[in-house]
């Protein structure tokens, strides 16, 4: 008979970085540089260990296929935070980016029938024209000769999309500088990342003003919303072919019913769009900003990207493989925060329920087996028919049954704007200050500024 496994080993046989008294490893987790600590430890004490904080331990896993699996057996298995969704939840949002249980089942099903109603297809004219006041900007930035803080103008580029996508509303913040919830969208996802650090959640008794500056950003967005909502009812009312055939999100969450007949109440329809805006906005505009910093080092990479790009057609393999490249350098979502709903083995040991867990998902990225030769920018290893690293790339979209459901509209965006820029114009970083990484849940670039010079 072969020899059965040996049993699996306690959490308390792994390796942790030497922590505070009492506060454990909660002080070295510093703010913005979170992800660096952690990749940091796991080349100190490998792909699985401990961190503590306070009286508590949580497993770090950078094994992507554990990272796989356990993001596989979700909800079920795994879930999110407590704390985070204690977070939301004093937030006062219900949406399907938060929720977990039956909860996120009856969500998704409505959200995606809702999702389902749009086709890329009809959307792309409206999609051109906001490309074009983005060209429209990098033109009179190319003729001026003054250097662009790229990432305020990707975050309008892709709020402006959204909205457009979602309300069926031209926002247009990418020539007014002007929307009414950018600068309340900029600032909710880092204070929701400040309260996921902080052990006790003293914002129930009492508020400093960074919570009240987060009260009052989340009424700003609903009062947005809730305005649009408004005027999708009255239409939905004036136009009953709209309840078949909704025109945008919103419509969509309106009348779309889940098979037991419920239908989304204004909390679920705010949540979801909040949600919507956030994940629409922030990631699609991080990768896109990070791909434009590696194309501003690489003059051969931008070259190549404009011959296929003047070239037309709809494969792209050059610009997938850039896209694919930076996905695996710069994963948006590097870190992911989740919690063992029952005891369960993961890499030899157990894992007890209530245990949280930090996937660390680049890592794997780096390896030199698995991705040999230059460990730097280099988007032709992505050229072969199915590179036999494709499985061990950070996961950019998440995996298994919450793999992003925007995706599509995502990497659309990506594509467009990508391919609007290889074939008008060249650019090339500025000689300010160095370009780094800062955290709060999705990974932005800080000091990035490009210069652009039209072809």
């Amino acid at each position: 008979m072969p020899d059965s496994p040996p049993p699996p080993r306690p959490l308390s046989a792994l390796p942790a970085p030497r922590g505070w008294p009492l506060l454990g490893n909660l002080p070295q987790l510093g703010q913005g540089r979170i992800h660096q600590v952690l990749e940091r430890w796991v080349q100190q004490h490998g792909p699985l260990y401990r961190v503590r904080f306070l009286n508590k331990q949580l497993l770090v896993i950078a094994d992507i296929e554990l990272c796989r699996r356990v993001l596989r057996e979700r909800p079920d298995n795994f879930g999110r935070f407590p704390a985070f969704h204690r977070i939301i939840s004093d937030m006062g949002l219900t949406s399907l980016f938060s929720s977990e249980g039956e909860t996120w089942r009856r969500q998704r099903r409505v959200f995606m029938r809702a999702l389902n109603i749009h086709h890329m297809a009809p959307f792309m004219p409206k999609l051109d024209v906001i490309t074009g006041r983005l060209q429209g900007l990098w033109q009179r930035a190319a003729d001026s000769g003054q250097p662009v803080t790229v990432l305020d103008d990707v975050m309008r580029y892709t709020l402006d999309v959204t909205t457009r996508f979602a309300f069926g509303y031209d926002a247009n913040a990418l020539e007014t500088h002007e929307d009414p919830i950018q600068k309340h969208l900029s600032r909710i996802l880092p204070q929701v990342s400040r309260r996921a650090r902080i052990p006790f959640p003293y914002w129930r008794w009492f508020k400093l003003k960074a919570d009240r500056q987060l009260d009052a950003d989340i009424a700003g967005v609903r009062g947005y919303i809730e305005n649009l909502i408004a005027d999708a009812r009255k239409r939905i009312a004036g136009d009953a072919s709209l309840a078949e055939r909704p025109t945008n999100f919103i419509e969509a969450l309106l009348v779309t019913r889940d098979e037991d007949g419920s239908v989304f109440s204004d909390n679920d329809i705010f949540s979801n769009a909040l949600g919507t805006l956030v994940a629409g906005e922030d990631t699609t505009a991080m990768t896109l900003a990070w791909m434009m910093y590696f194309l501003a080092q690489n003059p051969e990479a931008q070259e190549r990207l404009h011959e296929e790009a003047v070239q037309g057609g709809v494969e792209r393999p050059y610009l997938d493989a850039v896209m694919s490249e930076t996905f695996r350098l710069k994963p948006v979502a590097p870190v992911f925060f989740l919690h063992a709903n029952v005891d369960v083995a993961l890499g030899g040991y157990a894992v007890p329920a209530g245990t949280d867990l930090v996937l660390v998902t680049r890592p794997a990225a780096a390896d030199p087996i698995e991705f040999p030769g230059d460990p730097g920018f280099r988007p032709e290893r992505w050229l072969s028919p199915q590179p036999s690293y494709v499985n061990r790339a950070p996961l950019a979209f998440g995996h298994g049954p919450r793999l992003c459901p925007g995706r599509n509209l995502a990497q659309l965006e990506i594509r467009t704007v990508a391919s609007m820029l290889a074939r008008e114009f060249r650019i090339r970083l500025t000689d300010d200050r160095p370009v780094e990484e800062s955290f709060a849940f999705t990974m932005a670039p800080q000091n990035l500024k490009l210069r652009f010079e039209s072809r």
